[in-house]
């Protein structure tokens, strides 16, 4: 019986001094890390979705200032990527310059990101096509 205690208390005191963790302490630490994660990916997902809302915000922005822009011009006329046309007396154009489109004299820069971008004119009507997908988008109606 003493040899019994004497192996008990060793164990014990040898219990207490082991370094590491516990199966509860791990399975707090790992479910800590998961809600984490879960919060993180969520926010993630929400910056994401504002961006894009932003992009198309701006994208139909740009779209009508050169609507107005072309509304008031006069002799518009439409080349594949570029359209002349006279405003306020001065000749000005809109072109395609790496993925926007700009006005120029000058560079006013009204949409960007605008990947395989052409101007097409069908009958009175000249459309802004671009995108993988070819989406059309009206500019001016003579």
């Amino acid at each position: 019986m003493l040899i019994v205690k004497k192996m008990t208390k060793h164990y014990v005191k040898s219990m207490s001094h082991k370094k590491g963790y516990t199966l509860l302490q791990a399975l707090l630490a790992f479910s800590i890390a998961i809600q984490a994660n879960v919060m993180l990916t969520m926010s993630l997902k929400i910056i994401l979705e504002s961006t894009k809302d932003e992009r198309i915000v701006d994208r139909m922005l740009g779209l009508d200032q050169v609507r107005i822009l072309l509304a008031a011009s006069d002799d518009i006329k439409v080349e594949h990527d570029t359209i002349t046309f006279i405003n306020k007396a001065k000749p000005a154009y809109l072109e395609i310059d790496h993925d926007r489109l700009v006005k120029r004299p000058g560079y006013v820069m009204y949409i960007k990101g605008l990947t395989h971008a052409r101007f097409l004119q069908q009958g009175n009507s000249i459309y802004l096509v671009y995108g993988p997908k070819q989406v059309m988008e009206l500019l001016y109606v003579q």
